[in-house]
């Protein structure tokens, strides 16, 4: 379970918090815990709401690396390696999603 902090009913706030985690599966399950309170009605835009803040860039883990896929090597699904890598490649396609979709 984790410890989805309190928005006051506010899905901007909610949807900062949730831009701005690092942890991959925190980010989930705050994302999770959110959209469950959103269907609820309990997470809403107030009329009066002032335009949200900017954010320049969502959470990432601290120890992240970025290479460009032209320094990566090229594998074949057939290898441990190219299953892995093929993991991973959807494993940062669906983090980008998430923060996509906020």
């Amino acid at each position: 379970m984790v410890d989805v902090p309190d928005v006051g009913g506010d899905l901007l706030r909610a949807a900062q918090q949730c831009l701005a985690e690092a942890d991959p599966l925190r980010k989930v399950a705050l994302t999770q815990a959110y959209a469950a309170a959103f269907r609820a009605g309990r997470l809403k835009v107030a009329a009066d709401a002032p335009p949200p803040e900017p954010i320049r860039m969502p959470g990432r883990p601290a120890r992240l690396v970025l290479v460009h896929p032209r320094e990566v090597p090229r594998r074949g699904l057939g290898g441990v390696e190219g299953r892995a890598a093929f993991i991973h490649a959807i494993a940062h396609i669906e983090l980008n999603a998430i923060d996509l979709a906020w």
